[in-house]
């Protein structure tokens, strides 16, 4: 059975936009309200991330949930857009062609279509003015971030005040995800019902302080260098431990974890170094990272805050901008090549008149020098029949010339 587990962006302390009367992080509230229900009413098992959290505690307790890709699990994570602009606007992991990408373009129809609220489309995270946003691509579920209209256009921020219009939102939301599980929305709600029925919680997750800095509450990783922040260990951690920087008690409050084998810690590195920047650690790295005992959030932290990580989300974006070029210069090239065309039928087209009219020209040519022949050839004859002044016959032939000439 497929689950959701929906997120909203911001916190009371981090409002989001403020605009025309709204805050951001109140209406996303209310707009995850009127979604739930919806969801529950047709089978999906579904959750809601705690309010208050911010970004990177938002993600640790959706990894903690034991929702998944590999059961076709989603999460959503739901904001308001500023700019200026209206409608609906969504993003997806990585380039797109994936799960993430069909779950936010379904979302976007379903609530467009209604709402009546404009459709922007789904974008790459790669497109972000960020970079990249880290709810995206660091949730184990299928994630997409959905922004449910412009808060600073007044139309948009006029639309959103009104709260049939925030259940019109939120039954789009759910008719969307449930076209992405291919899945029959059937409207079971009671009239003006809003009461969402509460479903067993993931054991009870205590967000720990969060792994990843420097992340705006759209998610977003900078790709530019990032203050430092010391890492604090937990009181209940013993100071001789050798792994001391590593939290041993169970955020669900079930007594020691087990620590890692050193084979887990070399496989865990491993991973995050492939996953994050698309390499195997090198030898030294690796001694390093299995020596000092670091943990996987510490880990995590510390690659994304590297200049390598930097540097790869600029490298993504020249890629991305040469990739734009190079598809303008194939499109600007395929034009040029149908004018070539289409001049070479035009050359091709008027060297087949001219060869027509030589060919006129040298029938008329012909019919003239045979009509001079004509009359060449009558000229000759005349000559032969007219009379000759020498001629020297008698006087009969003589007077029967003459006459002849007369008559001629």
């Amino acid at each position: 059975m497929p689950r959701v587990i929906i997120s909203t962006g911001h916190s009371s302390s981090n409002p989001g936009t403020i605009a025309n009367g709204l805050r951001e992080v109140d209406v996303i509230r209310q707009i995850a309200k009127a979604t739930l229900p919806h969801l529950r009413a047709n089978g999906i098992i579904s959750l809601s991330v705690p309010p208050d959290l911010d970004v990177s505690q938002r993600i640790e307790w959706i990894n903690k949930s034991g929702y998944a890709e590999e059961n076709n699990d989603v999460c959503i994570e739901l904001h308001l857009n500023s700019g200026g602009d209206s409608g609906l606007e969504g993003w997806y992991e990585d380039e797109g062609q994936n799960k993430s990408e069909a779950l936010a373009e379904d979302i976007l129809q379903k609530t467009a279509e209604e709402t009546g609220l404009k459709n922007n489309g789904a974008h790459s995270e790669y497109d972000h003015e960020y970079g990249s946003l880290a709810f995206l691509h660091e949730t184990l579920p299928v994630a997409a971030l959905i922004e449910c209209g412009f808060i600073d256009n007044n139309d948009d921020a006029e639309f959103l005040k009104k709260p049939e219009n925030i259940e019109k939102v939120g039954r789009g939301i759910a008719k969307g995800i449930l076209k992405y599980f291919g899945i029959e929305f059937k409207d079971s709600l009671p009239a003006g019902s809003n009461t969402i029925p509460t479903p067993p919680s993931p054991a009870s997750v205590t967000p720990t302080p969060a792994p990843i800095t420097n992340i705006s509450d759209h998610g977003s990783v900078t790709p530019a260098p990032r203050p430092t922040t010391t890492y604090t260990p937990p009181s209940t951690i013993s100071n001789t431990d050798p792994f001391a920087n590593r939290p041993l008690s169970s955020p669900a409050g079930g007594g020691m974890k087990p620590m890692m084998t050193r084979d887990e810690r070399k496989d865990m590195i491993t991973k995050h170094y492939i996953k994050i920047l698309g390499r195997e650690p090198n030898q030294n790295d690796l001694n390093y990272f299995l020596n000092i005992g670091i943990t996987e959030d510490q880990l995590i932290k510390k690659m994304i805050d590297s200049q390598e990580h930097a540097d790869l989300v600029k490298a993504r974006q020249e890629i991305l901008k040469t990739k734009k070029k190079f598809n303008d210069q194939q499109t600007e090239l395929i034009r040029l090549r149908n004018q070539t065309a289409d001049q070479q039928r035009i050359l091709d087209n008027m060297q087949q008149s001219i060869n027509e009219k030589n060919l006129s020209l040298a029938e008329m040519q012909q019919k003239i020098t045979e009509y001079q022949k004509i009359n060449s050839d009558k000229t000759i004859v005349k000559q032969h029949d007219g009379v000759n002044p020498n001629y020297k016959g008698t006087f009969l032939d003589r007077l029967f010339r003459a006459f002849s000439d007369l008559f001629e």
